[in-house]
């Protein structure tokens, strides 16, 4: 993603002028700063996947690493940067995975905060939702609203 937005030390010598940095630059605009990194993958029940807690704790220590050696590249934190844990509390939120919510929501057009627990019809198929779980995941977008 860094790369992506700000190219290489030094530039790569073919691809260093296409970067978004290189053309930002030429057309006087300014780079986006990272202001939160949403993992989305939290299982209904327990917390984050075995495996996607691994690439999540991967990727927060190399954005960690990152931070470190380019804070320009982040917005101003509310609270100092010292350790990981700093970074993680204040650039990183986790997102549950909607699932069977977001599957529907999408097949029906609905808003999921206009989803009611019961069953809907998705493709001939009955599905169960539970509205438990909607609220689960509509506190994970309010959290998400709240930090931004």
């Amino acid at each position: 993603m860094t790369i992506l937005l700000h190219g290489t030390n030094p530039p790569h010598p073919i691809y260093g002028s296409w970067t978004f940095a290189a053309l930002a630059q030429r057309h006087n605009t300014s780079i986006p700063k990272i202001h939160l990194v949403i993992g989305n993958r939290l299982t209904q029940y327990v917390g984050a996947a075995t495996a996607f807690n691994a690439l999540s704790d991967a990727t927060a220590q190399t954005l960690y690493r990152i931070y470190q050696a380019n804070p320009n590249y982040f917005t101003i934190a509310r609270t100092p940067i010292n350790s990981i844990h700093d970074f993680r509390s204040e650039y990183s939120i986790a997102l549950r995975d909607f699932n069977t919510s977001g599957v529907v929501t999408s097949h029906l057009g609905q808003r999921l905060n206009q989803m009611t627990g019961g069953y809907y019809q998705v493709f001939g198929q009955n599905v169960q939702i539970n509205r438990a779980r909607v609220d689960e995941c509509l506190n994970a977008i309010d959290a998400i609203i709240a930090r931004l």
